[in-house]
């Protein structure tokens, strides 16, 4: 192999080869023969043996002749090698070594062999071995460098028709391109270890590694639409940009996220133009709907579709629901008739997928605690209070203690230890309501989803305890069991149908009273005497007492039996 170069510095022969195809051959010779020569047992120089008989051949011809018989390659610079000297060589099976001392035999030439590499020049050997060291390295950044190339392809859907405006990115870059109106795309300055992000609105994003390619074309998936883009309608669903009714729709997630037993409850500032109002905050208490206002004497409720079929929308346990409409104008009636006057909320529940197979448990305990309620005062306060009251009524005349006297007030605590039922000091509020109340909810969910077959099972138990005490030993609390599964079923190309079975069984335990306004409310405003706490509920044998209210709240949700729906 011959190189010519026309630089004469002597100290600098990197650059000189640098700029010849020298190199690049020598960068190729590493690709080809590097991993031979890693497992090699012993050098190449000394394991092959070569034949040169050449006579009266220059030094050139004799360099040719060796690299053609083997994988030697000789670096040399033009001026420190008599290239056109003749000589005459006979040697047959020879190594190198014996080679080149009879060739350069008597010329003032040294030379280095590193394996496969041969340096020939008539410098120190310490200098020639530190810049065939320098040029080793160099060939090493060359070619480790990852090499970079231009990218390019075509981008199509399913049925084969091209993408205009295709979004093709380098990933962890901001370099990129878009395809033309055809599709096609070009993409330079890519190096092979990257990874190209294919995206198109509608259609399911897509990465693939570059490797050893330069074209690369693509087809592109359609992708599911968000759910938050479409809404049911009555007869079907739309994307919500094509609608142009008056439809609002939300995301079962973020009913599931609000920790409500009622679905009712958990729509709350969900919908906008939805007005719902709490008719109570004890667990099982629903909510008042409305979308249209009052429409009608008798009932304004919405009417509530669940999966296609009218319903209860209490019935529904929160964390079924995929997607909730609600139909808000008139052209709902052409769908549902005259049940559709004071609107139509449409439910849609959580159903499999194709592919899918998983089983779920959620478990869920949660607290309710009151977030403020009044201190009251003690029975020998209360009796202070009421005497200056009474007094101011009278103008500030007359007695200071027209009520309790002054000897009873200042002896009172010391009675009262004597005969508690006698000298009551009870705390009416403190023994009706507990300080707290747990609630449980348990979820298992299980899917699988085939071909012919997608199943979406969910069984759920939920419980509540209430806030007031005392009845029947056991505490109010609401109770309910959901199961439902909703099975997607495709027997042929053209025959596909809907099984659905829900069961819901729900108990709601509560005081006679019938609500906890009846239980607490009364003993949290005390108007009168009655709920002093100069009065007990309780004898000292359990008998109820009698009040200056007439009722006796803790003695009815004791003793006065509960209601169970």
């Amino acid at each position: 192999m011959k190189e010519n170069q026309h630089e004469q510095h002597v100290g600098d022969i990197l650059c000189c080869f640098r700029q010849t195809m020298r190199i690049m051959r020598l960068s190729l010779f590493f690709l080809v023969v590097g991993t031979s020569m890693a497992f090699s047992a012993s050098s190449y120089s000394q394991s092959t043996k070569l034949s040169v008989n050449l006579k009266d051949a220059t030094v050139q011809e004799v360099i040719k002749t060796i690299e053609d018989q083997s994988d030697f390659l000789f670096l040399y610079q033009e001026g420190q090698v008599d290239l056109n000297r003749h000589i005459s060589i006979r040697a047959e099976g020879k190594q190198l070594q014996e080679i080149l001392d009879e060739v350069f035999k008597g010329t003032g030439n040294i030379y280095i062999v590193s394996d496969r590499q041969i340096v020939i020049g008539k410098a120190p050997r310490k200098a020639l071995e530190a810049q065939l060291a320098a040029i080793q390295k160099d060939l090493k950044t060359t070619i480790e460098q990852p090499q970079q190339r231009e990218i390019t392809g075509k981008v199509s859907d399913q049925s084969g028709q091209p993408l205009p405006g295709a979004t093709i990115v380098v990933k962890g870059t901001s370099q990129g391109t878009v395809t033309d109106a055809d599709g096609n795309y070009s993409l330079s300055n890519v190096p092979p270890d990257a990874t190209l992000v294919f995206s198109f609105v509608g259609m399911e994003t897509q990465e693939i590694n570059v490797g050893n390619r330069t074209r690369i074309d693509v087809t592109m998936q359609e992708g599911a639409v968000a759910l938050e883009e479409v809404v049911a309608i009555g007869y079907g669903s739309i994307k919500k940009s094509d609608l142009t009714g008056s439809v609002s729709s939300v995301r079962g997630e973020l009913i599931s996220d609000r920790q409500t037993l009622q679905l009712s409850q958990g729509l709350q500032g969900a919908v906008p133009g939805l007005m719902v109002t709490k008719t109570g905050n004890k667990p099982g208490d629903d909510a008042t709907i409305r979308i249209r206002g009052i429409t009608t004497i008798n009932n304004s409720d919405p009417l509530y579709i669940i999966d296609g079929v009218p319903g209860s929308i209490n019935d529904i346990n929160p964390n079924d629901i995929a997607n909730i409409s609600v139909l808000k104008d008139a052209a709902s009636a052409s769908i549902y008739g005259s049940r559709a006057a004071s609107g139509v909320i449409l439910i849609e529940t959580k159903r499999a997928r194709t592919g899918t197979a998983t089983l779920n448990y959620e478990m869920k305990y949660s607290m309710d605690v009151p977030t403020r309620l009044p201190d009251y005062v003690g029975a020998v306060q209360s009796m202070k209070l009421y005497n200056e009251a009474r007094w101011n009524d009278a103008g500030n005349t007359g007695s200071e203690y027209p009520l309790f006297e002054q000897e009873l007030i200042n002896n009172y605590q010391t009675l009262y230890a004597e005969d508690p039922y006698a000298y009551p000091d009870y705390d009416w509020l403190g023994n009706t309501m507990d300080d707290y109340a747990l609630t449980q909810n348990h979820q298992l969910t299980y899917t699988m989803g085939t071909e012919k077959l997608k199943t979406k099972a969910s069984f759920s138990y939920a419980k509540s305890d209430k806030l007031y005490n005392d009845i029947a030993e056991e505490g109010a609390y609401y109770e309910r069991f959901n199961a439902r599964v909703n099975n997607d079923l495709t027997i042929n190309n053209f025959i596909s149908g809907t099984v659905d079975i829900y069961f819901s069984r729900i108990r709601d335990k509560e005081g006679v009273i019938g609500n906890a306004g009846g239980a607490i409310s009364h003993t949290i405003t005390p108007l009168s005497l009655g709920f002093t706490p100069l009065y007990t509920p309780f004898w000292e044998d359990g008998r109820a007492t009698g009040t200056r209210a007439g009722y006796n709240n803790p003695a009815i949700l004791k003793n006065g039996g509960s209601n169970t729906l």
